[in-house]
C-alpha cells in the first residue's frame, strides 16, 4: 500500500501514483467524507480545468478517472493520509500541500477556478432552455463559460470561474471580486462572490430586469483648475 498524507483544510496537489486507471470515488475511497473536490489541468485540452464534487450533482462533474502519474488538486476537509492499493512506480512526482489557500505558499502549478451551479428561472422577456450560452465576467473580464441543459425538467448550467494570474487570465477571480454571469445576452442575479477555498457552489439564477451585460469599472478623470 501507498500512504501520502493530505493537509487540511486546504488544497494538495499531487500526481497520481498507481499504475492504473480507477473511477474517482473508487480511488479516494480510503478518504472518503474528508474530501469535498478535485480538480485536473490539462492546458491542451478545453475546458482546460476539470471538477470532480462529491457533494455537488452527478452533472456538474467532468473528472471520471484517476489516471497515472496525472496531477490532481485534492480539497481536504482535515489532514488524513490517503490509502492506495496497486502498482505504482518509485518516483511518482512531487506533493504540494499547503495548510490553506489564506496561506502565503503558491500553487505548485496553478491557482484553481472557482465553479458556480445551479438551475436558471424564467422572467419576463426572458425564458431559458438548453443550449444557451453562460458567461462569468469579473470587472467586465470574461473569466469562464458553459453552457445550459435541461436535467430533471429543469434549466441548469455550471461554469468554472478561472483565477487570476498562473492556470487563469488576467483581470479574472482573486477571494472578494464580484463574479456576474449572464446567459445568452441577458444579465442574470444575484452576483456570486469568488472564492474557492470551498468546493463547487450552488447559485441559482435570475434575470435582472433592465439590464442585457455585466457591469463594468469606468475609471473618469478628475479635473483641477490652478488659479
Amino acid at each position: 500500500s501507498l500512504q501520502i498524507p493530505l493537509h487540511g483544510p486546504g488544497w494538495n496537489n499531487v500526481s497520481y501514483p498507481v499504475q492504473e486507471t480507477r473511477p474517482v470515488a473508487e480511488a479516494l475511497l480510503s478518504i472518503n467524507g474528508y474530501y469535498t473536490t478535485v480538480y485536473s489541468y490539462e492546458p491542451a485540452e478545453d475546458p482546460s480545468w476539470k471538477i470532480y464534487d462529491a457533494a455537488a450533482p452527478h452533472w456538474i462533474n467532468d473528472v471520471d478517472v484517476l489516471e497515472f502519474g496525472h496531477a490532481y488538486w485534492i480539497l481536504m476537509r482535515e489532514t488524513m493520509t490517503w490509502f492506495l492499493k496497486g502498482a505504482s512506480h518509485s518516483s511518482f512526482g512531487q506533493m504540494f500541500a499547503p495548510d490553506s489557500l489564506t496561506s502565503t505558499a503558491e500553487p505548485a502549478f496553478a491557482n484553481v477556478p472557482a465553479t458556480y451551479y445551479g438551475t436558471v428561472k424564467a422572467g419576463t422577456g426572458f425564458t431559458p432552455r438548453a443550449g444557451l450560452p453562460v458567461a462569468a465576467w469579473v470587472d467586465g473580464n470574461s473569466c469562464g463559460t458553459g453552457h445550459t441543459q435541461e436535467i430533471a425538467g429543469e434549466i441548469v448550467y455550471s461554469v468554472k470561474v478561472l483565477p487570476d494570474g498562473l492556470g487563469g487570465a488576467p483581470g479574472c477571480g482573486t477571494p472578494g471580486k464580484s463574479v456576474w454571469f449572464t446567459t445568452g445576452t441577458q444579465l442574470m442575479e444575484p452576483f456570486a462572490v469568488w472564492e474557492n477555498a470551498r468546493g463547487a457552489r450552488e447559485q441559482v439564477l435570475h434575470p435582472k430586469v433592465g439590464w442585457s451585460r455585466p457591469p463594468t469599472q469606468v475609471f473618469l478623470p478628475i479635473f483641477s483648475k490652478s488659479q
